[in-house]
C-alpha cells in the first residue's frame, strides 16, 4: 500500500472499544500507515475539566487532524456520535475535492477545445470560472480522498448512508489486513442494508 496518513475515528471509552482500538490501529501501523489519533493528537481529555471552551479547542484540533490526512478510517462498531460527525465532515470535504477535480478536467478540455475552435470564448470563460471557484472551495477544505468504514459489531447489516459514502467497508480483522495490502474491501454484511 502506498504511504498515506489516516485519521483514526473511534471511541475508546469502554473495554470493548479499547480492544477494537488496539486491534485495528496495530494492523494499520504495522502496514506503515501513519495515523492521526485524536485521543493523543487533538488534546487529551484527561488534561483537566472539560469546559465548553476546551471541548471547542479539541474539536477544532480534530477537524484540523482530518484536514491533514489523506483519508479517514472510522470505527462505527459502537455507534459513537463523535465518529459519525467526523465521517460527515470527511464526506463533505471529499465531495469538495471531487468537484474540484471535475472542474479541472473540464477546464483542461475547454482549453483544448477553444484552441481547436470547438467552443466559443464564452464557453471557455465559463469553464475557467468554474475551475477557479472549485479551487477556492478546495483551498478551504481538506485533502480527504478516502473514507473507510469499520463495523465489526454483531449487527448483520452495514448502515446504508455510511456505506454509500465509503470507499471501503470492513467487517473484520482479515478484511482490515486485505485493506492494508492494497485491496478494496466492500463487505456490507447481509445483502440488505440497514
Amino acid at each position: 500500500m502506498k504511504s498515506k496518513k489516516l485519521y483514526y475515528a473511534s471511541g475508546w471509552f469502554s473495554p470493548e472499544q479499547e480492544e477494537n482500538y488496539q486491534t485495528f490501529t496495530t494492523i494499520l501501523k504495522n502496514a506503515n500507515i501513519e495515523l492521526f489519533e485524536p485521543r493523543f493528537d487533538a488534546g487529551n481529555l484527561g488534561d483537566g475539566p472539560l469546559t465548553i471552551d476546551r471541548a471547542r479547542r479539541i474539536f477544532q484540533n480534530d477537524l484540523k487532524g482530518i484536514n491533514s490526512c489523506d483519508g479517514i478510517f472510522a470505527d462505527i462498531s459502537f455507534r459513537d456520535s463523535g465518529v459519525l460527525v467526523e465521517i460527515g465532515y470527511s464526506i463533505k470535504s471529499k465531495e469538495i475535492k471531487d468537484e474540484a477535480e471535475k472542474a479541472l478536467m473540464k477546464w483542461l478540455n475547454a482549453q483544448a477545445d477553444y484552441s481547436s475552435h470547438l467552443i466559443d470564448f464564452e464557453q471557455f470563460q465559463l469553464a475557467k470560472e468554474e475551475y477557479y471557484k472549485a479551487l477556492e472551495n478546495i483551498v478551504f477544505s481538506n485533502k480527504v480522498s478516502e473514507i473507510t468504514i469499520l463495523d465489526n459489531s454483531s449487527r448483520q447489516k452495514m448502515n446504508i448512508m455510511l456505506a454509500s459514502a465509503a470507499d471501503n467497508c470492513i467487517r473484520n480483522e482479515e478484511e482490515a489486513n486485505d485493506y492494508v495490502s492494497g485491496e478494496n474491501v466492500f463487505d456490507l454484511g447481509n445483502k440488505e442494508l440497514e
